[in-house]
């Protein structure tokens, strides 16, 4: 479960957001997503650190597909669509993460991603990813088996 607890209650209590997650909440988010469960607490703070938050509104556009990938997004709050033109092939959640492989292999986006209602995230740039990456063996895990995991969920679609 993600902790967002201190992000809702300022919600629920209508008070206004505030402009910046404290630390301690993005070490607390970060912490419960799987691809960044297995890190230490020093490495989940200096990815906090590195991390910027951006809020778009229902219909944005967060990147398109063919644009040059510099960022991984980890959304907090809200929906996004992966998708190619009309063909939704994801549609995203709290928690879940995007925009990974630009960050990795240097390549235009495969796809592009459209919030689906007002949405809260975290952007990782790619340079400060790759840092963190290169002296994290469990980020580098846990990212290859995330990766594995949604080829084989967009095969068995192929398959059906």
């Amino acid at each position: 479960m993600i902790h967002m607890h201190l992000y809702h209650s300022w919600r629920i209590a209508s008070l206004p957001l505030p402009e910046d997650m404290i630390l301690v909440q993005r070490i607390l988010l970060l912490k419960d997503i799987p691809l960044f469960s297995g890190m230490s607490p020093d490495s989940l703070a200096l990815l906090a650190e590195v991390a910027e938050e951006s809020t778009v509104g229902r219909g944005s556009k967060i990147f398109e597909k063919g644009s040059k990938g510099e960022s991984l997004y980890v959304l907090v709050e809200g929906s996004v669509r992966i998708h190619d033109e009309d063909k939704t092939i994801a549609t995203l959640e709290n928690g879940d993460f995007f925009g990974e492989l630009s960050i990795l292999d240097q390549e235009a986006r495969s796809a592009s991603a459209t919030a689906e209602s007002d949405s809260f995230f975290l952007r990782i740039d790619q340079d400060s990813f790759r840092k963190i990456l290169r002296s994290n063996a469990d980020l580098a895990e846990n990212l290859l088996s995330s990766l594995a995991q949604r080829i084989r969920l967009q095969s068995s679609r192929i398959v059906e």
